[in-house]
């Protein structure tokens, strides 16, 4: 039942019969503040989601060959392409396990590092990479 506010700071409920007693205005300003506050927070937690994209896609390029490729970024659910990453403020690394090769990205410079183990000993490949 919906309540209004008078000119001298009573309340009435909709039928306009009567001023409702004290314990109604306080549970009316409780209800009020706790929805008030309900939706800041709501907000707040809203623009900190828009604000870090779950899936970001790089665009990676190898130097020696010009070769162009996409990378996804699954910050949510931690993963890059598909395999698990662990994932720092500073780089994000994981193994391919179809393909095999053990990378890792640095977040700031951009720059894709590629392991992979032989029976030559190995070889690393170094690759650039940015946002799209």
């Amino acid at each position: 039942m919906p309540i209004f506010f008078t000119n001298d700071g009573g309340l009435f409920d909709q039928r306009g019969y009567g001023r409702t007693c004290q314990s109604t205005r306080v549970k009316f300003v409780i209800a009020i503040s706790y929805a008030l506050a309900s939706s800041v927070s709501g907000l707040l937690l809203t623009g900190r989601l828009a604000a870090q994209a779950a899936e970001i896609t790089f665009l990676c390029i190898n130097s020696a060959s010009g070769t162009i490729w996409n990378l996804k970024v699954d910050d949510e659910r931690q993963t890059v392409d598909s395999f698990p990453a662990e994932f720092t403020t500073t780089r994000i690394a994981w193994h391919d396990s179809v393909r095999g090769g053990f990378y890792d990205l640095d977040r700031n410079s951009g720059l894709l590092t590629f392991r992979n183990a032989s029976s030559t000993g190995g070889y690393i490949l170094h690759h650039r990479c940015h946002a799209n």
